[in-house]
């Protein structure tokens, strides 16, 4: 179990972070290798069910203990996500340029026990200036591994 603290106060107790000892602190800050592999997917991206993307995802701590900034998304690689990490659960979600149009993301993904790896999933869509609504529901699982 990680013993480094993230953020300098970050302290989950063991009833909101399952498999967890309580007063476990863990660091979240890094780069992540992230793997994307769509499961569901309506409109123009359908065809899309099966593929898998992958990338490199930094975090970095955000402005207060709970909150944390991404980078590395889709075309615009200095754009910052930001989002927040309670019970174990890591919360994100915005728009950001990919392949000509722009991709809409919430994502929620869970914390092993060793502090190491992501899973869970996103919800997006795709659209762009000349196919408005083109994707407009689509489900990724989502993996990540500490790098």
């Amino acid at each position: 179990m990680r013993s480094t603290l993230w953020l300098c106060a970050l302290t989950i107790p063991a009833a909101s972070f399952s498999g967890c000892d309580c007063g476990v602190v863990v660091d979240l800050v890094g780069s992540w290798e992230f793997s994307w592999a769509v499961e569901q997917a309506a409109g123009l991206c359908a065809d899309e069910v099966g593929e898998v993307s992958t990338g490199v995802i930094d975090i970095e701590a955000g402005d207060t203990a709970d909150a944390y900034d991404l980078t590395g998304f889709g075309d615009e690689p200095t754009l910052v996500l930001r989002g927040t990490f309670d019970g174990g659960t890591l919360q994100f979600e915005g728009s950001f340029a990919d392949d000509t149009g722009t991709t809409t993301s919430s994502t929620t993904l869970d914390l092993s026990s060793d502090g190491d790896r992501l899973t869970g999933s996103e919800q997006w869509s795709w659209e762009s200036e000349t196919a408005p609504g083109a994707c407009p529901s689509a489900t990724s699982s989502v993996t990540a591994t500490r790098r």
